[in-house]
């Protein structure tokens, strides 16, 4: 298993995957921004977390503005044919469509961090409001991706674990 301090090779690597992952699974453009992007002062993101825990505990966040999560729903499971500008199931799908690209970001990236060890228990994910601190004893990893032209963030707060 990767040992702590994360190295820089892995948080480029992060910042690939998550660029690759979104690209493949959504459709879409996506590719990090690099070092020294700062949050516009106007974003107002979703966010979605998935909890894992094994031989690596912590979570993964993603953070997109509205447009991207409904081009993100929209590749991953198709429009919605009979949507309303008044349904109020369009948040849950952009919530799925979230929690779908987070669970695909995770298993790339635990197998990598962790360099194969299992298992590894996946919590369910879901909404959030805020960023999560990364556990006592971790570390953060962030990249800011810009996809379709919007900036994106994924975040990752890993510490050892049990296995």
């Amino acid at each position: 298993m990767k040992t702590f301090p994360l190295s820089s090779e892995l948080r480029e690597y992060f910042a690939h995957m998550s660029a690759k992952a979104l690209s493949e699974l959504a459709f879409v453009t996506a590719r990090p921004l690099g070092g020294g992007f700062v949050q516009p002062p106007d974003w107002a993101p979703l966010g979605a977390r998935l909890r894992f825990g094994g031989a690596l505990r912590g979570a993964l966040e993603i953070w997109v503005p509205e447009r991207i999560a409904a081009a993100l729903t929209d590749n991953i499971f198709g429009p919605a044919l009979d949507a309303t500008p008044e349904d109020n199931t369009r948040a849950d799908s952009h919530c799925d469509a979230l929690m779908e690209t987070l669970s695909r970001i995770c298993g790339a990236l635990l197998g990598a961090v962790a360099e194969g060890e299992r298992p590894y228990h996946l919590g369910t994910p879901g909404r959030c409001r805020r960023p999560m601190p990364a556990p006592p004893g971790g570390e953060e990893i962030e990249a800011w991706l810009e996809v379709e032209g919007d900036p994106v963030l994924v975040r990752m707060g890993l510490a050892p674990g049990s296995s």
